[in-house]
């Protein structure tokens, strides 16, 4: 099986053959004969006992990455949202069917079962390797593994149908500097104690009895942070962005369990560029390396210069993966920073960053609006908000705001913004934006039913340092009794 799977590499990509096969090599020798864990069906199964920072790490890209080299893959993840271990340890004690048992078959076909046991998910595959983790808050807090991890691989070993299978601990990952997940208090709601913290439980993990390996995840994005990217693989402050920071966790999970260097690799999902994939690959690589250790990305601290002259620029607030030629804004937090392309798909010197939060991203936008310039449905759809009036979900936010920077001084630009929210009886959502710059101007809509006012900017001039500064708040004529103000989307263009 190896020296056909060495065949294979050697026949498909002859420039990093030699690196590849000589990784191959080394970990064969060893390891005593065997370069990862395949079933006698030549497929590699993994099954995560998890939640959604499994979701996050292993549902997209392992399975691409995988097949790019020649991997046959089933990939499966048994999820409850937040699960830690010792919700784990209960549903095997009681056997409990409460899991959704989401499964990538061998041919790509997705399902999800729900209701199901680890028991049964256990049962339905003879799994290659089986990996664990603490949910993300306690993951740097030792004990709350240590007191669960051996009874739920006790049960687990017990119930493989592999008796070669492989334990896997996934290194989960600490949250934004700005993250407002409660459990970020911890760790004095700082990003360097709780990545730290979560080194320390992994190496102590990685000692246990019947684990076979770390997954270092969490030193890969942290290596990702130290790019031109900066502090934005995440979409909300601990869950990773769509579709980079997860594209970083693949990398990690795939180099890790199968010795192949990542780097140099073609697969990337829609919406990563070649830059990003660079660094995506780059930090999931040194990880696997230096899985205890930040590894600074030293060739990847300048962001692309980018086009001085760009086409129109189109912003998705909300968005998740690109639509076309729109940039999401894939995070409500400040902090954010965002580099943006232009409708031509080049990357322009014009950033924008989040300078007050918003609440959160909502849905329920019109999907066929009438507006001039052709906004795509799956833009309008979503939009992040503020409730001005009264405390929601993380409480009152009363404003947010967001700049673009590395705008032409003394260029003029017109401006439009678009948001809305269905529904009859949700009052007048008056939405109010100021855009400073060498001169001010604001405007509002009403998002409620909205689908073609528009805030409209025309000849903006950017302050000195070339910078735009937007403040979005519920405006004068706001009756909703929250507050509610949105928005959807932003297009600039220079001023002909």
């Amino acid at each position: 099986m190896l020296i056909k799977m060495t065949f294979r590499l050697l026949l498909r990509r002859p420039v990093p053959t030699l690196q590849i096969v000589l990784s191959i090599l080394l970990t064969v020798f060893l390891s005593g004969g065997s370069a990862f864990a395949r079933n006698a069906d030549d497929i590699v199964k993994v099954l995560a006992i998890g939640n959604s920072f499994s979701e996050d790490a292993i549902e997209n890209n392992l399975f691409d990455l995988a097949r790019e080299k020649g991997i046959k893959m089933v990939v499966g993840n048994l999820y409850i949202g937040g699960a830690p271990l010792t919700l784990h340890v209960k549903n095997t004690r009681e056997n409990n069917s409460v899991y959704a048992y989401r499964k990538t078959s061998v041919d790509g076909t997705r399902s999800a079962t729900p209701r199901v046991s680890i028991e049964r998910a256990l049962a339905d595959e003879d799994w290659d390797y089986i990996s664990f983790q603490q949910a993300s808050p306690l993951s740097g807090q030792l004990t709350t593994v240590t007191e669960s991890l051996p009874e739920l691989l006790d049960y687990v070993k017990a119930r493989s149908r592999n008796p070669d299978v492989k334990f896997v601990y996934h290194q989960t990952w600490a949250y934004s500097a700005h993250s407002p997940h409660a459990g970020f208090a911890n760790y004095e709601k700082s990003q360097e104690k709780m990545y730290q913290a979560i080194v320390n439980v992994s190496k102590e993990v990685a000692k246990m009895d019947g684990i076979d390996r770390v997954i270092p995840a969490g030193t890969a994005i942290q290596n990702a942070r130290t790019s031109f990217i900066g502090d934005n693989f995440d979409r909300d402050g601990y869950h990773l962005r769509m579709p980079l920071g997860r594209y970083v966790a693949a990398c990690t999970w795939f180099e890790k369990l199968f010795g192949i260097p990542v780097t140099g690799m073609k697969y990337k999902p829609e919406g990563v560029s070649e830059k990003e994939k660079s660094v995506a690959q780059s930090a999931a690589h040194f990880a696997v390396e230096n899985p205890y250790t930040v590894t600074g990305l030293t060739r990847f601290q300048k962001a692309p210069k980018g086009v001085r002259h760009p086409e129109a620029i189109l912003v998705d607030f909300g968005g998740t993966l690109h639509a076309g030629p729109w940039n999401p804004v894939t995070s409500p937090l400040e902090g954010k920073t965002y580099v943006l392309n232009d409708s031509l798909g080049r990357t322009t010197r014009v950033h924008l960053e989040m300078t007050a939060r918003f609440n959160g991203k909502t849905g329920g936008g019109t999907a066929a609006s009438q507006t001039p310039y052709a906004l795509p449905g799956n833009v309008t759809a979503s939009a992040y908000f503020g409730n001005a009036k009264k405390a929601v979900g993380g409480g009152a936010i009363t404003e947010s705001g967001f700049r673009l920077t590395g705008l032409r001084r003394k260029g003029q630009y017109d401006i439009v913004l678009f948001a809305s929210k269905m529904g009859d009886s949700l009052g007048v959502q008056d939405t109010r934006v100021v855009c400073r710059g060498k001169n001010e101007q604001q405007g509002s809509l009403n998002a409620t039913d909205n689908i073609s006012g528009l805030i409209v900017f025309s000849g903006a001039q950017p302050a000195a340092d070339g910078t735009l500064t937007f403040t979005v708040t519920a405006g004068p004529a706001n009756t909703n009794p929250d507050g509610f103000y949105y928005l959807s989307a932003l297009r600039l263009k220079t001023k002909k």
